[in-house]
């Protein structure tokens, strides 16, 4: 009767363990509920299999970190009720790279609940990690690969004949030292050798690593986003419910910080989970289902969503909505690959030749004089490099320039577009714009640019100044573009706001404002680009809470050549100034003709602001210049 009671168990145990497919996967955050899954402690403990109420809850194996089983068997509340022995290909233990997408997990859920992060928006937090994630990943630790250094070889011999030593017995000595001499040159040679060909090995399998992860930038940078989202696990606000009972669906519309609002269809939901989420809508949990393209761009895929005691999968109803960017990282700058190093054979023959010429005491005098000269000369060198080094380092103290100056970029033809917009109608006007727009036009043109200044263009007047300034700078070496007046950033876009646009529906922003990013890709010509915003003064459109736009200017990737300075940090606002300019166009107006590379000038321009504004206002730049220094005060126009 026990063996008939045990094999009726094991069948029973066995058809759930088998029956665990039918299980719908976990999804990648919220509650675990009658669901299959896999989770890893940090100890390297594994479990695979069914869960409830977040716990081990049914069939599973508990693996350790080589992969062995450890426990399986029936679970009940994590708790390992009965250890009956089940088939591993049911449990498969994770590969390797959902072992690497556990560690990945463990490791960002601490980065991104650090105290420095925690408090920051999510997707603000997920694209700093990404970004240092990245950086790191891509850094390939090339310690322990420099050049292996030629062997030290033994010096010429200093022996001397004692007084009570034969000529042969003298011989005999010397020759002996010689032949120990060689032993040595010889096991100096191999041992050169095989460390030069293991430091070539490394080297290869260094740059090849390096070719590996750059070529697997983009998917390294979805997998991690996706296990970011994931641990962050958005808060999504669930409304309007609705319910056709013709057609049998239930539709349910979810709002996502930073994603827009989407409507899901819920086909086929059980009726307890219809009555529920109709009746108790404040009662319903909802999990997003994400999808990450590896371009970093992310969308809403589908709704998890529970209510009444069970759970149901909701597709959106009127397609993905449009993706948001996220991570969008600046590659570090790459060295080239290690080189392979030739391991030079040792002329034993030539060395003994070498070190028997300078057995001769005469030649070792000799050599002896000349290390003694070279030695005072380099002391005098070193004497008046130090006093050079520290004449320049006191000249900089007081002019505050820099110790070493990089070549100069030479342009010799500078063009530059200004704009400034201050009559918006309505309650958007400001009073600095058109201001701000003449003194940087009259300081621009003492500096040798050729200058095109508008004041409150409408859309048909900018779009056509535009265009012109592409005509006319067509042969710029650098092109600069000041634009001052209302800004905004509508689903991570940002646009310069003609006057002729209503400051009260941002619906108008793709058809009636300004892209930044194709004025800088397509309307500003040259290798060098320089572009200025004092636009994200305070925004009526923000203040009135009008859906879709946000605050201050969003971060922007720029080309090679180009250097992009905000008036104030992403996502933040700038003073339009109490002053007859605003305070970052009056720093730009102070600076910008000091005798310094631009990275400088901006620097005390940023300095200046947070002066001028107690710290609650700081540029910020994207992008980078390449070349030698641009030191705006020493263009030479032709």
């Amino acid at each position: 009767m026990l063996n008939l009671i045990r094999f009726l168990l094991l069948c029973v145990i066995g058809g759930s363990a088998f029956a665990q497919s039918y299980l719908p996967p976990c999804p990648p955050s919220g509650t675990w509920n009658n669901c299959f899954g896999t989770h890893a402690r940090p100890d390297g403990v594994t479990y695979v299999g069914e869960y409830q109420n977040d716990k081990r809850h049914g069939t599973g194996i508990e693996y350790i970190a080589n992969g062995s089983i450890s426990r399986s068997g029936l679970w009940r509340n994590s708790t390992l009720a009965e250890s009956v022995r089940l088939d591993p290909s049911l449990f498969p233990f994770p590969s390797e790279a959902d072992r690497t997408q556990t560690n990945d997990r463990l490791r960002l859920n601490a980065v991104l609940n650090t105290s420095t992060l925690r408090n920051l928006p999510w997707r603000e937090r997920l694209d700093r990690v990404v970004q240092g994630e990245l950086r790191q990943w891509l850094s390939a630790d090339a310690r322990g690969l420099e050049e292996i250094l030629p062997p030290a070889y033994p010096a010429a011999l200093s022996l001397k004949q004692e007084v009570w030593e034969t000529n042969k017995e003298f011989e005999e000595r010397v020759e002996a030292a010689r032949a120990e001499r060689r032993r040595t040159i010889g096991r100096l040679e191999v041992d050169y050798r095989a460390k030069v060909e293991q430091r070539n090995k490394w080297v290869t399998e260094y740059n090849k690593t390096r070719q590996e992860r750059e070529a697997g930038l983009a998917k390294r940078r979805q997998e991690l986003i996706t296990a970011g989202l994931a641990i962050l696990a958005p808060a999504v606000t669930l409304s309007d419910v609705a319910f056709d009972q013709q057609l049998g669906m239930l539709t349910i519309s979810a709002q996502i910080d930073g994603l827009g609002r989407q409507v899901f269809a819920f086909k086929d939901a059980p009726q307890a989970f219809r009555r529920s989420a109709l009746t108790e809508a404040g009662a319903m949990k909802a999990n997003p289902q994400f999808q990450v393209s590896q371009t970093g761009e992310i969308s809403l895929q589908a709704l998890y969503v529970e209510a009444g005691g069970s759970s149901s999968r909701g597709m959106p109803s009127t397609g993905i909505a449009s993706p948001v960017q996220m991570a969008s990282v600046t590659i570090p700058a790459q060295s080239p690959p290690l080189a392979q190093q030739g391991a030079v054979t040792v002329d034993r023959n030539q060395v003994e030749q070498i070190l028997y010429r300078e057995e001769n005491e005469m030649l070792r005098k000799r050599l002896e004089d000349q290390r003694r000269q070279q030695e005072a000369a380099l002391a005098a060198a070193e004497s008046r490099s130090t006093q050079e080094i520290a004449r320049i380092r006191a000249e900089a103290q007081r002019t505050g320039a820099e110790l070493v100056r990089a070549p100069q970029a030479q342009v010799q033809e500078a063009h530059a577009l200004v704009i400034g917009n201050s009559d918006y109608r309505g309650g958007g006007r400001l009073e600095n714009p058109t201001r701000d727009a003449q003194a940087m036009s009259a300081k621009l043109r003492s500096l040798g640019f050729k200058v095109t200044e508008l004041s409150n263009t409408n859309r048909e007047q900018m779009v056509k100044g535009l265009s012109e300034f592409t005509r006319t700078a067509s042969k710029a070496d650098l092109s600069l573009l000041f634009y001052a007046g209302h800004g905004m950033q509508v689903q991570g876009v940002n646009y310069m706001i003609p006057v002729d646009m209503s400051l009260n529906d941002t619906s108008q922003a793709t058809l009636q404002a300004v892209s930044l990013s194709q004025v800088v890709e397509q309307y500003l010509p040259g290798k060098t680009k320089l572009v200025f915003l004092d636009a994200c003064r305070d925004n009526p459109i923000v203040t009135a809470g009008v859906r879709g736009a946000s605050k201050g200017l969003a971060p922007i990737n720029a080309s090679e050549g180009t250097l992009i300075s905000y008036a104030t940090k992403d996502g933040q606002t700038a003073e339009d100034g109490t002053g007859r300019n605003s305070p970052f166009t009056q720093a730009l107006l102070e600076h910008l003709a000091d005798p310094f590379d631009i990275g400088v000038v901006l620097r005390k321009v940023r300095e200046k602001v947070m002066k001028a504004t107690g710290g609650k206002q700081q540029p910020w730049e994207y992008g980078s210049l390449t070349g030698g220094e641009l030191v705006l005060s020493a263009i030479r126009p032709k």
